[in-house]
């Protein structure tokens, strides 16, 4: 009870703060945790590939090294994967610098998003209300660097591609009422602070760092290239992509006679 009580007076003395014409730079790392099933998986294919030990290596350094920058003021934001160049000698066969990357723009104030996002050769405009997360504030609380952020479990809900039906997943997210602004990387939104941290099925995001009225702010636009789709069209159309890419891969497998998987570690 006292810590919500502190929270509720942290939160009404910030509230003037938050109203002021301010813009922050919130910086996210990546970090997948591999679980046991996935070691285990992973270790089979490198006994009966030993070749493939140093790439799969060199993939999960790639992802684990992912960053990304959210710009945001009281009501928008933008959030974009910081694009890296490759190293000299690179022979992984992965590239990230020559990726086309996605760019998340999030209203709270209208609860709406618009996401620009590549899907092979096309480009989508992905327009949609800001997903209801269910959030239910625990009171527990920790640091992340100089900030003191509270626990928050929420749900997130996905199509399953087997079964075809929509199913909940349990989400963490760790915000803090010093910056109290309702907003968070990705899609995440509806705390009464900022989102510094989210835990999601063994990936994690992590804000490493946080600047007021950055040096390079830039205008928080809304992209607009791109087929306009909702957010539900956009699941069908990238469901009925991996379900033809899949029937590719079983077929060349079952001609090649081989017992090799493929595990994608990267969210």
């Amino acid at each position: 009870m006292k810590k919500l009580i502190l929270v509720a007076i942290t939160f009404l003395s910030l509230t003037v703060f938050a109203q002021q014409d301010t813009q922050y730079k919130a910086v996210f790392q990546y970090k997948k945790i591999v679980n046991e099933e996935q070691k285990l998986k992973r270790d089979s294919i490198i006994k009966a590939h030993p070749e493939m030990a140093d790439m799969m290596k060199k993939f999960q350094k790639m992802f684990d090294n992912r960053t990304f920058e959210l710009f945001f003021d009281k009501n928008t934001s933008t959030y974009k994967e910081k694009r890296t160049l490759d190293k000299p000698g690179n022979k992984s066969g992965f590239s990230i610098s020559g990726m086309k990357l996605k760019v998340l723009f999030k209203d709270i104030s209208k609860k709406i998003f618009i996401e620009k996002r590549p899907l092979f050769e096309d480009t989508y405009l992905i327009s949609d209300a800001i997903p209801n997360y269910k959030w239910q504030i625990t009171g527990e609380s920790k640091m992340i660097g100089n900030y003191t952020v509270i626990k928050a479990e929420g749900v997130e809900k996905h199509r399953d591609r087997k079964s075809k039906k929509e199913k909940e997943e349990k989400i963490t997210a760790w915000f803090t009422p010093q910056i109290p602004i309702g907003n968070g990387p990705k899609k995440y939104a509806g705390l009464p602070g900022f989102i510094m941290e989210v835990d999601h099925k063994d990936n994690v995001l992590l804000c490493t760092n946080i600047t007021v009225n950055p040096k390079d702010a830039k205008a928080i636009t809304a992209p607009t290239d791109g087929k306009k789709v909702s957010d539900k069209e956009f699941k069908k159309i990238q469901e009925k992509m991996f379900e033809k890419m899949e029937k590719m891969y079983k077929s060349r497998r079952s001609n090649k006679g081989s017992d090799s998987g493929v595990i994608i570690i990267g969210g």
